[in-house]
Order: C-alpha cells, then structure tokens, then sequence
C-alpha cells in the first residue's frame, strides 16, 4: 500500500480501516519498519502500529503475533555496523515498548514472554555494534536509547522480579564499560539512567547489590583506575559514557524524588563520580 494512503489514515481517524483486512494491514506496516525513509519507518509505521497497540482495536492474539515479529527484528543483521539493518532493530524495540505498555494496563502477557522479550532485549544491548544516534538523511537509529526506553517499560512489570532487574543492571554496567569506538552523544546515558531510576522504583533489589553495581563502574572494564586508562582511546570513550550515565543518575535521582534505593543509589553514583575525576 502507499504511504500516502497510511498518512490519511493516520491524519483522519487513525483507526484501523474496516475494509482492509487486518492481518494484510500490519504486515504491510510492520515491513516499513526496517525502512531507512523515516516518512515511512518513523512517522507511519511506527506512529500507526504504536497507536493502535496502545488503544481498542486490536485482539491480544494480533498484539501477541506483532510481539513475536519484533522480538524476531531484533536479530535482525545483529552484528553488522553502519547499515541499514539497525532501523529494524531499533524500531522492533519501540513497537515492543508499546506492547509492554498495554500490558501494564490491560493484562495480557504471561510471565514467559515477559522473559522471552527480556532476553532478546539483553542480547541486542550486548551484541549491538551500530551505536549511530541519527544518521543524515535516513532519520534516528538510535538503538541504545530504544532499547533503554523498552527497559524502562518492562521493569514496570510484576513479571519481573530480583534476578530479572539485576541482569538489567549487570548488562547495562557491561555495556558502558565496553573499550568503544562511540561517545554516547544523543541522550542515550539519559535514557538508561531514566530506566534505571523505574527500575529502583520498584525497591526489591537489595542496597548491597545497588551499591556492588554502581562500585563496578568506578574502574574500566580491565579493572584499572580510569585515570589509568589515557593510552586506549576506547576506555577513554568508555570513561566519558560511564561519566554521562553516573551523572544522570545522580541527577534524575534528585528530580525525581529520593526513595530509600533511589536515595542510596545517587549516594553509591556521586562517590563513584569522584573516583573517576576529582572534579566531582
């Protein structure tokens, strides 16, 4: 169908055209998600699918066959930089998020897909290697923070508990600390601080773990001081995330109001901070 016809249902009604049928009709938009014309990927499909998860509309079961389309997106030319194949990666995570979304109002995940959706999430935030935020003339990728916004939808959830939350938190430390090549320069270290914040929200990961996770970050992934890491260029980009993410922390935590693990964890997160660089 052409985008032109997508773009006066949107800009009408936005419901789902009575005519057409609708298993066609979310084929045909999920397939421009991939799409590296963000008219098509970001201002369509993206924008209709969201909006018709999110409201009436739709039956579970649709909700359900979109979710598994997506948690298969996000595998999606997994390992490849710089290509095309991120949009589909990064767009999957966001029809995701909205899927969560209506769960945590109207139940209608099982605690399975909660963890199906969980650990394909990880695994893209372990082997994700494009990091572009956005790419001229073909709009965001924008991965990480996609994937932050999905984290922050899912530590909402009752489905998780303890040991679902600090595999969140150790793969979001291992990522940071990763020797890069990309300074996360478009609110990504934002966005995860913002996830983990909800996540704190939900007060049943002990103290001691928050105060371990956030302790691992005061040195670089090879266990040296980050004062001792200027002749690798890679820990030094690491050392300017880890900076942004703890920084965030410390502030989100302050606006946001102060729970007793929010409180500590922005505690834990400013010591870190100055063992990092004395300025703080």
């Amino acid at each position: 169908m052409r985008r032109e016809f997508w773009e006066r249902v949107r800009d009408n009604t936005g419901g789902l055209p009575a005519h057409l049928d609708r298993s066609v009709m979310l084929a045909d938009l999920s397939s421009h998600l991939s799409s590296p014309d963000p008219r098509w990927r970001e201002d369509v499909a993206l924008v209709l699918l969201s909006r018709w998860i999110l409201r009436q509309g739709l039956q579970d079961t649709e909700r359900r066959s979109l979710a598994q389309n997506a948690i298969e997106g996000l595998s999606a030319g997994l390992g490849r930089a710089s290509d095309d194949s991120v949009f589909l990666r990064s767009y999957s995570t966001l029809v995701l998020c909205a899927i969560v979304e209506r769960d945590l109002i109207h139940p209608f995940l099982r605690s399975v897909e909660y963890r199906r959706i969980l650990s394909s999430a990880l695994r893209l935030l372990d082997r994700e290697k494009d990091l572009r935020g956005f790419v001229p003339g073909k709009g965001w990728a924008h991965t990480l923070a996609h994937l932050a916004d999905l984290f922050d939808s899912l530590v909402k959830s009752p489905h998780l508990q303890d040991q679902d939350l600090q595999r969140i938190l150790k793969s979001i430390a291992k990522r940071l600390l990763r020797p890069t090549s990309t300074v996360l320069g478009y609110g990504e270290p934002v966005r995860l601080a913002k996830a983990v914040i909800t996540l704190l929200n939900r007060e049943i990961v002990p103290i001691p773990y928050i105060n371990s996770w956030i302790d691992s970050l005061s040195q670089s992934s090879k266990g040296r001081r980050w004062s001792e890491v200027d002749d690798n260029p890679g820990d030094v980009r690491a050392r300017t995330n880890v900076t942004l993410f703890l920084s965030a922390l410390v502030i989100l935590t302050r606006v946001k109001g102060a729970h007793k693990s929010k409180a500590r964890a922005a505690q834990f997160a400013l010591k870190a901070l100055r063992q990092i660089s004395e300025g703080f």
